[in-house]
């Protein structure tokens, strides 16, 4: 495994003018650091743990989750047994962070994907070396002791600036975004507040990233250019604190620690006069990062991340030369050009992961016009929290400067809005296999060959690869039916030739997170959504019929192909279901052992232990 000092070896390979193909051997370096993390199974007779909050809280409806670092934990044999690995948990009360506690607790693996291409959250989980999850109820948790008190921590500082926003903001979504956008903070944006940005392709606006760090290197070296001019040494001293000290408080989070990577080996090369090459750049953020953490390399955020910059380091000079104007057309035709450019190698990893895409007329259109009023809002922001530690001993200036970034908030969340609610913003399940993918980056390095070097067989073999990938289209699914158990409710997802129908979906989150892979893949056009009734009832499906009950009954006059139980009656008495014939029972909660042994028959499916039932 490299060590970090590494880094400070291979930095000079940054300026080097003809360092491209050696920096594409730091970041294979950086690849083949990837290790395998210890896979721990977790300990399903646990009955109470021991832990250390490592993560700020992030604070939900009723609840707190955070990431805990493992300590020790007891089963029925006596005796604590220590315990090296990392926890997911949800506590009702609220948790401090760096504290450690004793709480009653039984750990659980995460659930496996219910659906069909489904995101595989247990995967992903242990990916990041969190091996289990747990819950703990309002005063199961005793408090220990503190953990020992970091040399410094940037959690003060970002509660410090949070403290000026609530004063200066009222609450609401403006405030909740801004602590978002500004500092990073994991505040309660609303699950349509967060569809309206991805459906703009505006999500990346939403956290701390690049184009943030890269508003303040630029505030800044507006701001510094006579201390430039003078005392080189002393700004880029400056520089360096203000945009890590800034890192910090945000949160280091990737997309954070990637820009400033790179704005700081920037800031280097310009301030001593040296010769860099932004693929040079790029390659020695990529491989900074993976030395700290190899397995970003498999991760969303990190892929769509380089490849946007990378399209904006090999694309977005050539647009913006395709066609010259002068004045406000020509802004707006930049950033246009800023937006295409990040997009080329970036629209099939968006599709992939996400299985949708932002209208490409709405967002080409629209995207100049959120650039500039972002860039606005965060500029105010930027000066706002500069300023507020002085600005809150004379209240009418403080109150002033706090209205305009709340209105500067406000026209971009109107504009947003206004969109979103008049116009199909975004493109909703597309699907594109891996194989897909490559045949696309394959095609476009053609393109860029014959835009090079003008060779005619490199447009017949592009003409060939893509009338196969237009000819091809994998029949689509006739007809399937999954039954499963969603936040405590059965849900139905019957599927029949490019439609679908969802039962007990109540929420549109659910079908984000649980279906739209399926949907994308099955190339569905059409839906059909209907909430669970709160009282017994059946349906047909496929020439079968399935009778959810939520009170015992006696078997009715008409066959029946299964039989649903709600959850509150899986608490009570069962032996009713002995009276029925050789019809599957799902279970919406899995009964105790007890309730169980009142069953004399076969062919039980208990459904919130296991991924959703083909039926």
């Amino acid at each position: 495994m490299p060590s970090p000092w590494y880094i400070f070896v291979i930095l000079p390979c940054c300026f080097l003018e003809r360092g491209i193909i050696l920096s594409g051997c730091i970041c294979f370096l950086g690849f083949v650091r990837v290790q395998q993390i210890p896979n721990i199974p977790p300990i399903s007779d646990t009955q109470a743990i021991v832990f250390e909050v490592d993560q700020l809280p992030v604070k939900g409806p009723k609840v707190w989750t955070f990431r805990a670092q493992a300590i020790a934990y007891r089963t029925a044999s006596p005796g604590w047994k220590p315990i090296y690995t990392t926890w997911k948990i949800t506590m009702v009360d609220e948790p401090r962070l760096g504290a450690r506690y004793v709480a009653r607790a039984r750990l659980k693996p995460f659930r496996s994907a219910l659906f069909p291409d489904e995101m595989d959250w247990g995967a992903y989980f242990r990916q990041q070396g969190i091996q289990a999850t747990a819950f703990i109820g309002s005063k199961q948790a005793t408090f220990l002791s503190n953990a020992p008190t970091p040399l410094f921590s940037f959690q003060p500082m970002q509660a410090y600036f949070m403290h000026f926003l609530e004063r200066a903001m009222p609450p609401g979504v403006n405030r909740d975004v801004a602590q978002t956008m500004l500092l990073g903070a994991k505040s309660d944006v609303d699950f349509d507040t967060m569809q309206r940005y991805s459906a703009l392709g505006a999500i990346h606006i939403l956290s701390v990233s690049g184009m943030h760090i890269g508003l303040l290197y630029l505030g800044l070296t507006f701001l510094l250019t006579s201390l430039k001019r003078k005392k080189p040494f002393i700004f880029f001293v400056l520089m360096l604190l203000i945009l890590w000290l800034y890192a910090g408080i945000s949160g280091f989070s990737a997309p954070v620690l990637r820009a400033a990577w790179m704005f700081s080996v920037m800031l280097v090369a310009k301030t001593f006069r040296l010769q860099q090459h932004p693929i040079n750049t790029l390659a020695f953020a990529c491989f900074v990062l993976l030395v700290v953490d190899p397995v970003s390399l498999f991760q969303a955020g990190f892929q769509l991340s380089f490849g946007a910059v990378l399209g904006l380091i090999l694309f977005q000079e050539s647009l913006k030369n395709l066609w010259q104007l002068r004045g406000i057309g020509g802004q707006i035709w930049e950033l246009s050009c800023v937006a295409i450019s990040a997009q080329l190698l970036t629209w099939p990893l968006i599709i992939f992961y996400f299985h949708q895409f932002p209208n490409p007329i709405i967002f080409f259109l629209l995207n100049p016009l959120l650039i500039l009023l972002s860039s606005c809002a965060l500029g105010i922001g930027f000066l706002f929290i500069a300023i507020a530690p002085v600005l809150q001993h004379i209240s009418i200036l403080f109150q002033w400067l706090g209205f305009i970034l709340d209105g500067s908030f406000s026209v971009l969340h109107t504009v947003m809005f206004w969109v979103t609610d008049h116009f199909n913003a975004v493109i909703p399940f597309l699907w594109l296999d891996r194989w897909e993918i490559g045949l696309y980056l394959f095609l476009f390095s053609l393109c860029m060959y014959w835009l090079r070097y003008r060779t005619l067989w490199t447009l017949w073999l592009a003409n060939t690869c893509l009338l196969c990938w237009i000819l091809f289209e994998p029949p689509p699914i006739q007809h399937v039916r999954y039954l499963t158990v969603l936040k405590g409710q059965v849900a139905f997802v019957e599927l029949t030739s490019h439609r679908a129908f969802l039962l007990g979906f109540n929420e549109p989150k659910l079908i984000q997170s649980h279906v739209s892979a399926l949907f994308a893949h099955a190339r569905v056009r059409d839906t059909i959504v209907q909430a669970m009734p709160n009282y017994s009832f059946s349906w047909q499906s496929g020439g079968k019929r399935f009778l959810f009950v939520k009170a015992a009954s006696a078997p009715p006059s008409w066959h029946v192909d299964g039989l649903i139980l709600d959850t509150a009656l899986c608490k009570k008495d069962l032996r009713w279901l002995n009276t029925w014939q050789n019809q599957p029972i799902y279970f919406a909660k899995t009964p105790s052992p007890y309730r169980l042994a009142q069953i004399k028959k076969s062919g039980n499916y208990m459904l919130a232990d296991i991924p959703a039932i083909r039926l």
